[in-house]
């Protein structure tokens, strides 16, 4: 058998307990947010509700509301995503990212996600904070549009592939910004 290139053994364990602390920093900046995914039937869900458990949920203003409602209206299965949460399927979660890259700016979710971050990881500084904003600013589209939408439907308690992703960028970010997470120190709000 030929030989194959193996990684060392603290490198193939390090990749599962990455993921793991990319799941707990998910939790928190979930929980931050207030985890949008909170309607709890699917065709309960008006184009006009499912934009303000964004509105709220991300803290966006009242152009931005607006927005949402006339995107969830003209698109089909995204309001849909966001009541049913990760377990979403594919088409409804391209068509929630679609209504989320119409509606909150790049700028807007860069301000969310930072203070977000100072609010709840204990010990954040300023500098860290402006760190993170323009971390998010400097993404590329794709995965700050993951980070989004990963977050709107983060809440139903079932990590799957999108959560671990999320989580990964999540502790990009924070590794970046040199924020440490302390879980027995932070601060989180549920709702």
């Amino acid at each position: 058998m030929p030989d194959s290139p193996r990684r060392p053994v603290s490198s193939r364990r390090a990749a599962p307990a990455r993921a793991r602390r990319a799941v707990v920093v998910l939790g928190l900046l979930a929980g931050l947010v207030a985890g949008c995914s909170s309607t709890p039937d699917p065709e309960a869900a008006t184009p006009d509700e499912a934009a303000q458990v964004v509105t709220s949920g991300f803290e966006l203003d009242d152009a931005a509301h607006d927005c949402l409602r006339d995107a969830f209206e003209t698109t089909d299965g995204a309001a849909a995503a966001l009541t049913l949460g990760g377990s979403a399927p594919e088409r409804q979660r391209t068509a929630l990212t679609g209504v989320l890259d119409r509606c909150v700016t790049a700028e807007a979710f860069a301000d969310i996600t930072a203070r977000s971050v100072a609010e709840g990881v204990a010990g954040t500084t300023g500098e860290q904070q402006a760190c993170v904003h323009q971390a998010v600013l400097d993404l590329p589209a794709e995965r700050r549009t993951t980070l989004m939408v990963g977050l709107a439907l983060s809440g139903d308690a079932q990590p799957d592939d999108l959560d671990v992703e999320v989580g990964e960028i999540t502790q990009d970010l924070f590794d970046a910004c040199d924020v440490t997470l302390d879980v027995g120190a932070t601060t989180t709000t549920t709702g």
